[in-house]
């Protein structure tokens, strides 16, 4: 699949741009949030933020978004042969996402690129809630998310006389299902596999991860609380991967303005395979520190 680089730069730029909400009977277009929550540990989640090696001179740099479009309006009942302080609510989404990520040496006060990955799809979620009608703090929330995403890669100028860069472009299936009973933690799971890609790879690959968020307490009138977030990706490509991803940190959120919007100040490690495609079958182990804006 070919996309022009005006289209590439483009999309980027308008997800970013993209904010607010009309409601029209019910439907949102462009909400706030997002049905299925972003994954915090997960390397390749659209986010903005940026990450400083501790153990060699590099950096990483990532510009994302995931905008949705358009929210069903929710469906709420009571089932029957239930309690009747129970109440479920049922929504479905449609969005696109997109970002790119950029990976750098340091020499000095220059910052020469070693490589860099575009991605961009779109996706559908659904949300299943189970609450209390006399305590909103009791529910148990599933959310999935079924998505399609395209990603390329490119050698970076500095690597230029070293190494000869690989036409590396693939599309993606993924289909994850997220489940919570409170906001203080978080479990996901799901699978997918690769439509195309060049290089041809086995497509099959599996995903899971924990997100657990301790108390808040007031940060200059706005609530910031601990957490800590593991992912892991089991993926039969470049021989058979297990990638492992963690962080530990602090969520400093707006819950004034915008209801998601926040800063992450991070701890994080990394093992497994490298995540710039145009490295994807070599190896790598790093702790990292840094920062992260969004959900």
């Amino acid at each position: 699949m070919k996309f022009s680089k005006a289209f590439v730069l483009i999309l980027p730029t308008f997800l970013l741009l993209a904010a607010g909400s009309v409601r029209a009977e019910g439907w949102v277009f462009l909400p706030s949030d997002s049905l299925f929550r972003s994954m915090a540990a997960d390397p390749r989640e659209p986010h903005t933020g940026l990450l400083r090696d501790a153990g060699r001179s590099q950096w990483e740099g990532s510009i994302g978004r995931t905008v949705e479009l358009l929210r069903s309006p929710p469906k709420i009942c009571t089932p029957l042969l239930t309690k009747p302080f129970l109440k479920v609510e049922r929504q479905w989404a449609w969005g696109v996402t997109a970002s790119a990520h950029a990976w750098l040496d340091q020499r000095g006060s220059s910052f020469p690129m070693r490589a860099n990955d575009w991605l961009f799809g779109t996706y559908f979620s659904y949300s299943r809630v189970k609450g209390s009608l006399d305590d909103p703090s009791r529910y148990l929330a599933w959310t999935s998310r079924l998505e399609y995403t395209h990603e390329s890669t490119h050698l970076g100028d500095e690597l230029f006389a070293q190494r000869d860069p690989i036409v590396y472009s693939r599309e993606t299936a993924k289909w994850l299902v997220s489940v919570e009973a409170t906001s203080h933690f978080r479990l996901y799971a799901g699978a997918g596999g690769l439509i195309h890609s060049i290089p041809q790879e086995p497509a099959f690959f599996a995903q899971g991860g924990v997100e657990v968020y301790g108390m808040d307490w007031n940060v200059l009138g706005q609530p910031m609380r601990p957490y800590l977030a593991y992912d892991a990706q089991d993926r039969r490509e470049a021989g058979g991967v297990f990638n492992q991803s963690a962080q530990l940190g602090f969520q400093w959120r707006n819950t004034k303005d915008r209801k998601y919007d926040s800063i992450r100040f991070v701890l994080s490690y990394y093992r497994g395979q490298t995540p710039f495609g145009q490295f994807f079958r070599e190896r790598e182990e790093r702790w990292a520190f840094g920062f992260f804006f969004g959900p």
